[in-house]
């Protein structure tokens, strides 16, 4: 059984409907950026101070490695910051109409009619699909069971493989997997 909506032309499932994991892992995500952020900007004052001692290195060195040390670090802060505004506007779209999923379309009524009422999700194989998720090739699926899928880098259909995201080199990474680089942090 697939949720419908009155209109022909509506999203199913719509906002009340998508699980509440997205949001979660939106915050989630929102909060490891400014952390991330945090980590970035925390030992500039020490390194910078470090560098900037005369008499360790002389004035001319001194003043050259602040500068450098400087410049790098407010282009690594300034990355940083990015990311989690990026994150936090996104945590921030989720609940509105705004909000489009990066791999899909939220599914019509038109859609769903178009499959049959015997349709089915091909990952979980439920007959009750909330907030069906129709991706370019046309096929459509639970969105709580394709977006694992593409959390995990993958740009494929699961069922068709046909390409249907397209990597940006511009999209946030995921942190899924909890790592962080140890090298940046500590320059």
């Amino acid at each position: 059984m697939v949720m419908l909506e009155s209109d022909d032309q509506q999203p199913l499932g719509g906002k009340d409907a998508r699980r509440p994991y997205r949001a979660r892992g939106l915050t989630i995500s929102a909060i490891e950026y400014a952390a991330i952020s945090y980590k970035t900007v925390l030992p500039i004052p020490i390194w910078f101070a470090y560098f900037q001692n005369a008499s360790l290195f002389g004035l001319f060195l001194s003043s050259a490695l602040a500068g450098s040390y400087l410049a790098c670090a407010l282009f690594k802060t300034s990355k940083s910051v990015h990311e989690f505004t990026r994150a936090f506007s996104r945590r921030y779209d989720f609940g509105s109409k705004a909000f489009s999923c990066a791999h899909g379309t939220p599914a019509t009524k038109a859609d769903v009619e178009k499959l049959g009422l015997e349709f089915e999700c091909a990952i979980c194989q439920q007959k009750e699909i909330i907030a069906p998720l129709k991706l370019e090739c046309d096929h459509v699926f639970c969105e709580e069971c394709v977006e694992p899928w593409f959390e995990k880098d993958n740009t494929t259909c699961p069922l068709c493989r046909a390409v249907v995201v397209e990597k940006k080199k511009d999209e946030l990474k995921s942190l899924s997997g909890g790592e962080t680089h140890f090298l940046p942090v500590v320059f």
